[in-house]
């Protein structure tokens, strides 16, 4: 069997006479492990998926690792941006990493066996983990759920790109096998690119609904919808035609939804989402839930106090 956690006193490491953007970088580390304490029940989300990958036999012997100790691991892994190799030997090379794991002074894990750990995490099991820290920080005062705003984007695959007409087939077959199998695991995500399931989402997670909720001119829908869209609630800013813009608060608003887009963009720079490193679509639905997972936890870090 797997243990959940071991006690460990962590964070002995004194930080004097380190340069300053050394002790920034503790700190932000040691505001993520203050996070991931207040909110236990992350751990055990996880803890049920990874349990499984126990290495004790019918003798009772425990696994190696707690899965503290993996989900850790795999945080430190998105945040620093880095393959499970290079992870491992970033953290086996840094005591203060190993401490922000709890490792309690053991050997730092395989690669391989990060990396089937990161497989055994399901993409719902992310898509939790991720709506208990965005609930956190919303009793923390952190994050408003006032406004809701909204973008897409794409990311490079390991499908080879078309340069004659039988690779352009075989990328369009390969997108359309892809989009088939994005159906069949949630079918109400792919009919058109906005619907009221994402405010019923919103209320059941928050308990209301948003005042606003702005989106660009493509996530716009037909009329019937948008006038249903509109009672829903408060403020609905997107744009139908260009001439929509000459409105000061939609256009307002419009400014406050390209912020989004820098989150984008830091999501793929930073966190491994530039490119699509899995064969399956859920390999990469749980990469973009811990990408997603490792940004939010760095934003709440920043506002810890000390």
């Amino acid at each position: 069997m797997r243990l959940k956690r071991e006690a460990v006193l962590s964070f002995e490491s004194s930080d004097d006479g380190l340069p300053k953007v050394v002790r920034e970088y503790r700190r932000r580390y040691r505001a993520i492990s203050q996070v991931l304490d207040d909110n236990d029940t992350m751990l055990s989300a996880v803890h049920e998926d990874l349990k499984q990958l126990s290495e004790g036999g019918s003798e009772g012997r425990s696994g190696d690792y707690t899965s503290e100790n993996i989900f850790r691991a795999l945080i430190v892994q998105h945040c620093e941006g880095l393959p499970f190799r290079d992870t491992v030997i970033r953290i086996g090379s840094d005591p203060f990493l190993q401490d922000f794991l709890r490792m309690r002074k053991k050997v730092v894990m395989d690669f391989t066996f990060l990396d089937k750990c990161f497989l055994a995490i399901q993409p719902e099991t992310w898509k939790r983990v991720n709506e208990v820290l965005g609930q956190y920080g919303v009793a923390q005062e952190t994050v408003s759920t006032d406004v809701i705003r909204t973008d897409t984007t794409v990311v490079e695959s390991n499908i080879h790109y078309p340069t004659d007409v039988s690779l352009l087939w075989d990328a369009w077959r390969v997108a359309s096998r892809l989009l088939t199998r994005a159906r069949d695991i949630d079918p109400a995500s792919c009919p058109h690119r906005f619907h009221t399931l994402k405010i019923k989402r919103h209320k059941k997670l928050f308990g209301n609904t948003p005042e606003v909720l702005a989106a660009d001119k493509g996530f716009c829908p037909d009329a019937e919808k948008y006038a249903e869209l509109e009672q829903q609630v408060g403020t609905l800013a997107i744009p139908r035609r260009m001439q929509d813009f000459a409105d000061k608060v939609l256009a307002h608003w419009q400014a406050f939804r390209a912020g989004i887009e820098g989150t984008i963009s830091g999501l793929k720079r930073a966190f491994r989402l530039v490119r699509c490193y899995f064969k399956q679509y859920k390999g990469f639905s749980s990469a973009v839930g811990l990408g997603v997972l490792c940004h939010n936890l760095i934003i709440l870090a920043e506002h810890k106090p000390g």
